[in-house]
């Protein structure tokens, strides 16, 4: 047997575990907890030494770098698929950071751009 990996309630179901759904947050929660996580996740990269950012985990073939960049990428990555209304899986998602964003200060700076576009795209709609 085998369930969507998504359906926590589906795997609950069968591996035999109690789950409660949790209550869903609203738009406006959800987007406030965005924001916070991305000046976090900024406030964060800035601390990283710049030989810290080569750094790999062992068992996948991406750069702290990378995967920095992917955090501050995803909002990104939603505006293009809500502007062009584009369902198609992967459209639009960047997976290694450009040339222009290979330093701490560029990643950081990359993700208060991030936050400013969902911003401007929350007053908008």
């Amino acid at each position: 047997m085998c369930v969507p990996g998504g359906d926590l309630q589906a795997i609950a179901d069968l591996v035999g575990f109690d789950y409660e759904a949790p209550e869903m947050l609203t738009p406006e929660h959800l987007s406030i907890r965005w924001d916070q996580n991305l000046e976090a996740a900024c406030r964060y990269i800035r601390q990283i030494p710049a030989d810290g950012l080569l750094t790999k985990s062992p068992d996948r073939d991406r750069s702290l770098l990378d995967l920095c960049f992917h955090v501050v990428h995803i909002g990104r990555t939603f505006l293009i698929a809500y502007d062009e209304d584009v369902r198609e899986s992967w459209r639009g998602i960047q997976m290694r950071a450009p040339e222009d964003v290979q330093t701490a200060e560029a990643l950081a700076d990359y993700g208060e751009g991030t936050r400013r576009l969902l911003s401007e795209w929350w007053e908008r709609v």
